[in-house]
């Protein structure tokens, strides 16, 4: 079986478990799983050719190709993540004239993601693109209002913000109103409401709609059905991962481990659970730790499994937190500076999840 994106591959021949999968054909699971290999092949070979003919293009004046590059640091997708450089490009575009790049800017200020943070600052810039109409700057408004992040809390004008922007095409803004209804937020819960929203983002390829699409088939918690369908569930969370959702690695990793699609490979399923990590997810990063500390699925290294335990300690996780201070009793005093100066340099790769 290959796996998507990132994760390596499960061998096909005698590994499908195929008696919690008896309804689906054998040959439709090869059709799926050769289809997305083709698709991550395709991904590996035109990235990152396209990412160095916009950053040519960028480092020319162009504006959109500016605002390009400055999504891929930011996302992670085609270069390295770097919030550094993603701020800096947006700052760039900014100032070429991108109106959505005011928009990203003013969440870098927000969340203090490669600059300090100002909220202030971020609310000014989020508010400008929101006024100049464009979608992603009203995105954001509606989900400042929604979780009271830089502005009081207040679910009606979310609500109106996050339709307008999908109005607009903002592909996102589906993912949102989907949670809302799918949580009865600040209105009645409506299950066929938020699977259309789910369906609707999906349809204009976001990350966030693909992932809660998939969660409702991993669940079987859909509206219209009440079966479970992991490979329609993997299917919707690889097309996830390739958009850089940071949790979709996550999910994967956890069908593999329960065995879901056979014997659980070790090597595979951290290669998942990195990559969630590496995107700031802080369960994630606690699996990473554990997998450097006890060398599963990788080879034992006390200095990373410091690290990474840090990095989810510093997003409250209080599973990292216990795991940090166990180990700590287990280093010399220096390792732990060594452990320290990696993680100064990851966090810049690894910042917080951002407001979507």
């Amino acid at each position: 079986m290959n796996a998507p994106q990132g994760c390596k591959g499960v061998n096909m021949e005698a590994r499908i478990r195929l008696e919690p999968l008896k309804r689906v054909p054998v040959i439709l699971l090869c059709i799926l799983f050769l289809s997305l290999s083709a698709i991550a092949q395709v991904c590996r070979s035109s990235g990152s050719s396209s990412f160095n003919r916009n950053l040519a293009l960028a480092q020319q004046g162009d504006a959109a190709a500016q605002l390009k590059v400055a999504k891929a640091f930011y996302n992670g997708i085609k270069a390295n993540r770097s919030y550094y450089d993603a701020f800096k490009w947006f700052e760039v575009a900014a100032n070429s004239g991108s109106v959505e790049a005011k928009a990203w800017l003013g969440s870098c200020y927000l969340f203090g993601l490669g600059v300090n943070p100002d909220a202030n600052r971020g609310k000014d810039l989020i508010e400008a693109a929101a006024n100049a109409g464009n979608p992603v700057g009203t995105r954001f408004l509606g989900l400042m209002y929604q979780t009271g992040q830089g502005l009081p809390r207040d679910t009606a004008k979310a609500i109106s913000l996050l339709k307008k922007a999908a109005e607009q095409g903002d592909s996102y803004s589906f993912s949102a109103l989907g949670l809302i209804y799918r949580n009865g937020i600040g209105v009645e819960r409506n299950g066929i409401i938020a699977k259309n929203m789910f369906e609707k983002g999906a349809a204009l390829g976001d990350g966030w709609s693909l992932l809660h699409l998939g969660e409702e088939y991993a669940t079987g918690e859909l509206p219209t059905r009440r079966n479970k369908d992991y490979i329609k569930a993997l299917e919707l969370y690889s097309a996830a991962m390739r958009t850089g959702n940071p949790i979709a690695p996550f999910r994967i990793a956890k069908l593999y481990e329960t065995g879901t699609f056979g014997k659980p490979e070790l090597d595979r399923i951290f290669a998942c659970y990195q990559q969630s990590a590496i995107r700031g997810l802080a369960p994630a990063q606690v699996e990473v730790g554990k997998a450097y500390e006890r060398g599963i699925g990788t080879e034992v290294n006390l200095l990373e499994a410091y690290v990474w335990y840090s990095l989810s300690s510093e997003r409250k996780n209080r599973e990292g937190d216990q795991l940090l201070e166990q180990l700590i009793d287990r280093l010399s005093h220096e390792q732990i500076t060594k452990a320290r100066a990696i993680l100064v340099q990851r966090r810049k790769v690894t910042g917080r999840i951002l407001a979507r």
